[in-house]
């Protein structure tokens, strides 16, 4: 008999709570269907069942509801975790009344560690496995960037921006040099490929100068410049730009202080790679067609 308090929505066993969530009314959960050995993750929030929401709470909406909007557009996608809708019920916890909202996604959108028959745990996400290894090696950090690079051209060419491309956002099945990117609660559909943004989203040492300039910018020029932020980490195990105060290291951004370290592995073709994306011009910054085509160069030479 399972145990009722850890049913959620009637359906779902939750099995363990995964990441931690800067609003205490969202939370993440592994879960298992009841009666089945199907699990998902579910983001969900908890909401008071009267009228007058929180600060909190209308974040957490604004979360979860742009996440399955962006997903259910990603279906036919591939390396994008998936949404099988949103689930809702009402709850009385403690003498108050509550509502209860879920987002359905993959497992591995957030469970990458456990050692499952049905395929869990073979995803690690690339924050973990950079701690671990510091760098990885040259090949299969190209590799990797690879696959990357053509799951954010596949969001590109469907006008949709992640807004939060960084290391912490992928998961890697290195045995199959898989990736899937996560995360899609700050994401943007653009009306229009050259549609401008003017607020900032997503990590500071990921940004581009021009997301920091207070001008109207490019999001998916912006985004090439999250990519360069990943492949430098992934080559020599640290940011391009950094600095523990936020201001220094919004000016290094701005001024593109770039001078890679010197590292003989890295060959010249890679370095190249990274030159072209950290340009403070975007109109100079290479498109990612350039960079798929400058990595298989790249991938040529070392075979």
């Amino acid at each position: 008999m399972e145990n009722s308090a850890k049913i959620i929505h009637d359906r779902f066993l939750i099995v363990t709570e995964l990441d931690s969530s800067t609003l205490t009314s969202l939370k993440y959960y592994l879960v298992r269907s009841i009666g089945t050995n199907k699990y998902f993750a579910l983001k969900t929030l908890t909401l008071s069942a009267d009228d007058c929401s929180s600060k909190d709470e209308n974040g957490g909406k604004q979360l979860i509801y742009t996440e399955h909007q962006i997903l259910s557009m990603l279906s036919d996608v591939q390396g994008v975790s998936h949404e099988y809708g949103i689930v809702r019920e009402d709850k009385v916890i403690k003498g108050k009344n509550y509502k209860i909202i879920s987002l359905v996604l993959d497992p591995f959108t957030y469970y990458y560690e456990m050692p499952h028959k049905d395929g869990l745990g073979v995803f690690i996400n690339m924050q973990h496995y950079i701690l671990g290894k510091r760098t990885l090696p040259q090949q299969e950090a190209l590799f990797l960037f690879r696959e990357l690079c053509l799951i954010v051209q596949q969001l590109h060419n469907k006008n949709i921006i992640h807004r939060d491309l960084k290391l912490g956002n992928i998961l890697y099945y290195k045995k199959q040099n898989k990736v899937i990117l996560i995360h899609f609660c700050l994401s943007k559909a653009l009306t229009s490929s050259d549609e401008e943004l003017n607020d900032q989203k997503g990590s500071p040492v990921y940004m581009s100068p021009e997301s920091l300039s207070g001008k109207p910018y490019c999001g998916k020029k912006s985004e090439i410049w999250s990519l360069g932020v990943i492949l430098y980490t992934l080559l020599f195990g640290q940011f391009p730009f950094m600095d523990e105060n936020p201001q220094d290291l919004f000016r290094k951004i701005k001024h593109v202080a770039f001078e890679p370290p010197n590292k003989p592995s890295v060959s010249t073709e890679t370095i190249n790679i990274l030159k072209g994306i950290f340009k403070k011009d975007p109109k100079q910054r290479s498109k990612i067609r350039d960079i798929l085509r400058d990595i298989s160069k790249a991938l040529d030479k070392l075979s």
